[in-house]
């Protein structure tokens, strides 16, 4: 997951008008999404890196560059408090169950939270996880997390394996159930997103091809460890996709 949208607990401080805050209108959201659902009200956060991205975006006119508005507000705010609530909710994140999960967001982010980031990373029922969180440009420090099995470990993992036999070590198996393989691909890979200072937009945003590189190398590791080696076979074309030449 790259930058999910998990919390929103700092877009509900922000202003609306003077002392008025989003986290003020929650109650009367379903109202306001009622009465006038398509009134832009709350305000994006503007990007702090890649201007010049943000500049072409917002002059094509093909995009909406205004601010959200109200019904898509409101059910934003819905899906992430039901995201938050306690185990045995319809939408808690203990639901988000996979082998394995990646993780990657700028710690900098202000449009989409890391710490929805870090809330998903420790609930979700995954055997696998890894959690990157990318340095921003104002200082923000980067950190790794994985578990696997419910073991938390800071950091990407161990860095090579044991091998039993030589120099008199002997293998804990650790090695074998780790999130990560020990001085794997994807470890490196991972490892190379350290220090690239970034927003929001991690795959549009400058180092955004290391960020794909290591997505590659993380799904290539797990479909290897899930015994998915051969890509599925893709379905024959259908008479209208023969025709066209498609």
């Amino acid at each position: 997951m790259l930058a999910p949208m998990v919390s929103l607990a700092k877009v509900a401080e922000k202003s609306v008008a003077g002392p008025i805050k989003n986290k003020h209108l929650a109650p009367i959201g379903g109202l306001l999404a009622w009465l006038m659902p398509t009134l832009p009200l709350i305000k994006k956060s503007e990007s702090v890196l890649a201007q010049q991205l943000d500049a072409e975006f917002r002059s094509d006119n093909t995009n909406y560059t205004g601010s959200v508005r109200v019904r898509v507000a409101y059910h934003f705010d819905r899906v992430c408090r039901g995201f938050l609530r306690p185990e045995g909710t319809k939408l808690a994140l203990e639901r988000v169950a996979a082998p394995a999960m990646l993780a990657l967001h700028a710690n900098a982010d202000t449009m989409t939270e890391p710490a929805g980031s870090s809330e998903l990373f420790l609930r979700a029922s995954c055997e696998r996880k890894t959690l990157v969180l990318i340095s921003g440009p104002d200082g923000q420090p980067g950190a790794c997390r994985t578990m696997a099995n419910g073991v938390l470990t800071e950091g990407l993992g161990m860095k090579t394996a044991c091998e039993p036999g030589k120099s008199g070590k002997q293998c804990t198996g650790v090695c074998q159930s780790a999130a990560l393989k020990p001085g794997g691909h994807a470890m490196t890979a991972l490892e190379s997103l350290h220090g690239l200072n970034m927003w929001h937009s991690i795959t549009t945003e400058p180092g955004c091809q290391k960020v794909s590189i290591a997505v590659a190398e993380w799904i290539s590791e797990e479909a290897a460890r899930l015994g998915v080696v051969d890509p599925p076979k893709r379905p024959p074309k259908s008479p209208v996709r023969r025709a066209s030449g498609v």
